[in-house]
């Protein structure tokens, strides 16, 4: 990405490697171009992949191997509303839920909000849908 924060890097990899803001704007530029390829012919081809699921964000984003859950406590109403309109990714792309509190830590373990993390995946899951955590 622009910012060279992505997250199993070495720190100082974007430096170390020579690259300028600039070279960073077309590497992210051409990576979503050769992601968005990749998508359009694995879907054309009737075929998923896991690095395809959709965990939350913009429509067309690319998922998150560490998801947090979708529907938070403080905007509940809001989020289920937005995740159940036809056009939401939830609905239109294959979605991996996580459970509380998400992230790639072993907290998702003891599922501390197991009745409202399966309540609201039932709620907005769309026709393919995944339960768990990254």
């Amino acid at each position: 990405n622009p910012e060279c924060n992505i997250h199993d890097q070495v720190p100082g990899t974007c430096e170390d490697m020579g690259l300028t803001a600039q070279d960073l704007e077309q590497l992210t530029t051409d990576y979503l171009k050769n992601m968005a390829a990749l998508r359009n012919a694995t879907l054309k081809s009737g075929k998923f992949s896991w690095q395809m699921l959709w965990t939350g964000g913009d429509d067309t984003s690319i998922g998150s191997t560490c998801p947090k859950p979708l529907v938070n406590k403080e905007t509940c109403a809001d989020d289920l509303r937005q995740l159940c309109q036809a056009d939401s990714g939830a609905q239109t792309r294959a979605m991996m839920y996580s459970f509380s509190p998400g992230g790639c830590d072993d907290s998702s373990l003891t599922l501390p909000e197991f009745e409202a993390d399966l309540a609201n995946f039932l709620l907005t899951r769309g026709p393919y849908a995944w339960l768990g955590h990254g």
